[in-house]
């Protein structure tokens, strides 16, 4: 314009407090991603949210967040090489957070389970064995028998248990 003439067409621009990220839960989580991880910080806002706005940003690959409240959304990690990488949020798309905590990428491995049969009803303890399962939080790892899933528990730092279900 020339700083004479100007335009009102009722379109706003909002200002937000700059996102914070201070924790991860889980800090770590298998290569192949999937993990479900609450985000804790300050400043958070369920308009952005709902706008579609709002993103956890892992190194490079931002993913939608889902807000949780104030001080919490979740993300589900992607998958990315084993190793460390910064988590960050973005409340418009463009903007991150800035702090850069830190989430851990390990590599899992399974060699094999046991018993590897059972019954049609369910209820059989299997052993699964492996590598990297002490490294990482069970709040996000299931067995999965054929489409049904089951928590998995720690047996050892080299092994899990699930029980199967029903089919």
């Amino acid at each position: 314009t020339n700083d004479q003439n100007y335009f009102d067409h009722g379109l706003a621009f909002e200002y937000q407090s700059v996102a914070s990220v201070v924790m991860l839960s889980p800090e770590r989580g298998p290569t192949d991603g999937g993990t479900r991880v609450v985000v804790a910080g300050s400043n958070f806002n369920e308009r952005s949210a709902l706008l579609e706005y709002t993103r956890c940003r892992f190194n490079m690959t931002v993913v939608a967040a889902t807000f949780m409240s104030e001080s919490e959304v979740s993300c589900i990690s992607p998958a990315h090489d084993a190793g460390i990488v910064t988590v960050e949020v973005s409340l418009n798309l463009q903007q991150q957070s800035g702090d850069a905590i830190s989430y851990a990428y390990v590599v899992l491995r399974t060699d094999g389970l046991q018993p590897t049969a059972g019954p049609v009803l369910g209820g059989t303890m299997v052993q699964v064995h492996g590598d990297g399962f002490g490294e990482i939080s069970l709040e996000s790892v299931w067995c999965m028998f054929d489409k049904y899933e089951t928590p998995a528990t720690r047996a050892t730092q080299s092994s899990l248990t699930c029980l199967t279900p029903a089919v």
